[in-house]
């Protein structure tokens, strides 16, 4: 996958992440006060949304020191929803502090914590959802490169085995070049014919 494509997916990542956001406050604040009827007061959906675009920069900073608008990174999944599950934590304290602060504003904290929760398993769904569609893009071959190795030596060996160790890595070694066979892969012959190899 190109760079200006991959530039344009971690945007759109990113754009679907700050409304999935949105969607978790607004589905938080029905469920407390349109499913669970609250006695007296409360305040309104706006107060809510207003506050969570205040936070919505800070959002997109913390996501994007985490990595988590990346689409195809050499990384485990659950390497990327442990760091999905720190981001929020981290935004948990953040908006735990926000709300302390603006105490007179009479937030909801069942509000507050439907929203943790809603928001922790919209973005886990989404990535569930990405992932899902990245590996279909694998086995298609979508964003796999062919790669032709150049040498037999122990770097030639320890590339092979992280492209057997991380099938994400999404390199198909058709095989190498070198003076002597040595590797366990297609040996393609020596360095004289390179030139006919690669046309």
């Amino acid at each position: 996958m190109n760079r200006e494509n991959r530039s344009l997916l971690e945007r759109v990542n990113s754009i679907v992440d700050m409304l999935l956001l949105v969607l978790a406050m607004t589905v938080s604040y029905v469920i407390r006060f349109g499913i669970f009827k609250a006695a007296g007061e409360h305040r309104q959906l706006p107060v809510y949304l207003l506050l969570l675009m205040l936070l919505i920069p800070m959002y997109y900073l913390v996501f994007q020191a985490f990595d988590l608008f990346a689409v195809f990174r050499f990384r485990r999944f659950t390497d990327k929803m442990v760091r999905l599950l720190q981001a929020n934590v981290i935004m948990a304290g953040v908006l735990t502090a926000v709300t302390f602060v603006l105490k007179d504003l009479h937030l909801s904290r069942w509000v507050i914590g439907l929203y943790f929760v809603i928001s922790l398993l919209l973005l886990i769904a989404k990535h569930l959802v990405l992932r899902w569609m990245v590996d279909r893009a694998q086995k298609k071959g979508i964003g796999r490169k062919n790669v032709l190795l150049l040498g037999s030596g122990r770097s030639a060996k320890e590339y092979l085995d992280l492209v057997e160790r991380y099938p994400e890595y999404m390199h198909d070694v058709i095989g190498y070049i070198s003076s002597q066979p040595r590797l366990s892969i297609d040996y393609l012959g020596g360095f004289d014919r390179l030139y006919d190899i690669l046309n």
